[in-house]
C-alpha cells in the first residue's frame, strides 16, 4: 500500500509540474491547459505607450497611422480594454 501512495504521489507531482492547472488527482491527473493565445498577442509590443508619442504617430502616412491604431485597438482589445470600440 506504501508503494502504490508514494507512486501516486510521485505521479501526480510529475503531472502538476507540467500542466496549467491540475483540477483532480486520484489515479491518474485532470489537467485544464490554459487556452491557446493568438500568436498576434504573443508577439505583439505596444508602440502608442504614452501621449508623447501621438504626435510622432500623426506625422506618418496615412495607410501606416491607420494600420498602426488598428493594430493597437486590437492588442488592446484582446487584452480586456474596457472601451466600446471593442464591442464593434
Amino acid at each position: 500500500m506504501r508503494c502504490l501512495m508514494a507512486s501516486l504521489i510521485i505521479l501526480s507531482t510529475i503531472s502538476a509540474a507540467s500542466a496549467d492547472r491540475v483540477r483532480l488527482c486520484l489515479l491518474f491527473c485532470l489537467v485544464e491547459s490554459a487556452g491557446a493565445t493568438d500568436s498576434f498577442s504573443a508577439s505583439y509590443q505596444r508602440v502608442i505607450t504614452s501621449p508623447a508619442d501621438s504626435a510622432a504617430i500623426k506625422v506618418l502616412p496615412r495607410g501606416v497611422r491607420e494600420r498602426l491604431t488598428r493594430n493597437e485597438v486590437l492588442y488592446r482589445c484582446s487584452q480586456g480594454w474596457q472601451n466600446p470600440i471593442c464591442q464593434k
